[in-house]
């Protein structure tokens, strides 16, 4: 790059990108609430996590109650902790997609320097700045309502840049900070200090083993186990959860013993399940924008492996699409990768001129959106015809009551402290229940079909009924 692109004008570039990013997908994010495009899974959960904590009912959360209300005893997510002051002062939805959009956007900075210092070459770290912006993944990720985990993505790549300055308090700051925000992310840490040793030489060299990247990596890798195991056979059960929770895994047993047994016993048990076409889909729209460039470190697939097993390997088909939250456990190792793997091309002699076709599979992919992320998916969050009529029979529900309602009105009802999305309160009797009969999106039907619950109310005498435009309905228990 020019060398009279001075360091002003390249914080200046920096923070216009960061701008741009966060301000596109942070409207976006915003008009796709405000079109009631959200749902309570997740967006109702969370806001009424944070309203319940900073109304002295801390971590309660009654649409993801798994037999505890505290969402503790579910997933250990101290990190939300950060983020109270926040809504404290703004008690508002909009907060958490704000505040979520930017630190996706402010990840970049940390991320360019760490490219920066690995390529040492400014255009090189722009471009991985890009790729990172223009990631489908990411979107989904972003776009998806407000999840605690895409907050793992900054610390992980400011963990990434002290790591390649040998900053090591700095470096295992990120770290610990990133083991706060899910139990889970905890494995990805656990195997970044695996990367560690991977990268400190030679494995069998006693001169390695004097190193601090050996010797902390290891540490990181002790550490991260021991609080992993703490979290899930201690702290979680404490909470009214249960140990290594297996949802999307049952094929594999109901314990990690269990999966452990039955891995061993039927290895091709695990290829039964990953080798599946969506899955495929899949992993084409994680590594094809990127040009495969995480196959080229094999130190940074063990980053990468963690999250991406764990997403391939559920039953459960959210957490292979593109347009969810989940990707975001793998993004982190897919950049590591991608910084490495330019890396290594460039050691082989590719230049300029050749690293500019690896944007072409970007760019392709970002024409060509894979389904369930394409903008005909998210025409709604555009344009919602029924936005008012939504608004209407959403402002006849009292505040304080007791509510169950379609997914796509729980966000803007979750201010409250008890809230179901609709199926799974049938024997709670809530105070009020408002539907949509056309649009059963998130309807639970382990109890009875949509059709029957509809009936269920109707011939209820212990409720009212109210129509709205010929497909609200507004059930309202009758006073005893």
């Amino acid at each position: 790059m020019d060398p009279r692109f001075s360091r002003r004008n390249e914080y200046i570039v920096l923070v216009g990108l960061i701008f741009a990013y966060v301000s596109v997908l942070g409207f976006f994010s915003l008009l796709r609430h405000y079109n009631f495009a959200s749902t309570g899974w997740d967006l109702g959960i969370f806001n009424q996590i944070f309203w319940n904590t900073t109304n002295g009912h801390p971590f309660e959360s009654t649409i993801s109650s798994t037999g505890s209300d505290n969402h503790l005893g579910k997933h250990f997510t101290p990190f939300l902790l950060l983020l109270l002051p926040g809504y404290a002062i703004f008690s508002s939805i909009d907060y958490l997609l704000i505040i979520q959009t930017i630190a996706l956007g402010v990840a970049a900075w940390p991320l360019y320097f760490f490219a920066r210092d690995v390529l040492k070459n400014r255009l090189y770290a722009f471009s991985v700045v890009l790729a990172y912006f223009l990631y489908p993944a990411l979107h989904g990720v972003n776009t998806y309502d407000f999840h605690i985990i895409p907050f793992a993505i900054p610390l992980f790549f400011s963990a990434f840049y002290f790591y390649a300055k040998k900053q090591w308090r700095w470096l295992f700051f990120f770290l610990l900070l990133a083991m706060t925000v899910r139990e889970d992310i905890v494995l990805l840490v656990l195997f970044f200090g695996i990367f560690m040793v991977f990268r400190s030489g030679p494995l069998f060299s006693r001169s390695t083993w004097r190193t601090v990247s050996f010797r902390l990596g290891v540490g990181i890798a002790l550490l991260s186990l021991a609080y992993f195991i703490f979290v899930d056979f201690a702290i979680i059960p404490l909470f009214g959860g249960s140990p290594s929770q297996f949802e999307g895994y049952e094929y594999l047993g109901s314990s990690a013993g269990d999966a452990v047994f039955n891995i061993l016993h039927d290895p091709f048990i695990l290829f039964s399940h990953i080798f599946i076409p969506l899955k495929f889909v899949y992993l084409y729209f994680l590594f094809f924008p990127v040009a495969l460039l995480p196959f080229l470190s094999f130190s940074s697939l063990l980053v990468l492996a963690p999250g991406l097993f764990e997403n391939l390997l559920s039953t459960n088909y959210h957490q292979y699409s593109i347009g969810l939250h989940y990707s975001a456990l793998v993004i982190p190792g897919i950049f590591l990768g991608v910084v490495y793997g330019l890396k290594r091309l460039l050691y082989l002699g590719f230049n300029g001129k050749k690293l500019f076709f690896l944007f072409i599979p970007l760019a392709i992919t970002v024409y060509h959106l894979p389904p369930g992320y394409s903008l005909s998916f998210y025409n709604h969050a555009f344009s919602n015809p029924q936005r008012e009529e939504m608004a209407f029979v959403t402002s006849l529900v009292p505040d304080n009551v007791h509510v169950a309602a379609s997914a796509y009105f729980a966000p803007r009802l979750s201010y409250r402290r008890r809230i179901q999305t609709i199926g799974g309160e049938v024997f709670s009797q809530p105070d009020i229940i408002l539907l949509d009969l056309e649009d059963p999106f998130g309807f639970n039907e382990r109890v009875l079909s949509f059709d029957q619950y509809v009936a269920f109310y109707k011939n209820n005498s212990s409720y009212t009924l109210e129509e709205y435009f010929d497909r609200y309905l507004i059930f309202t228990k009758v006073d005893s």
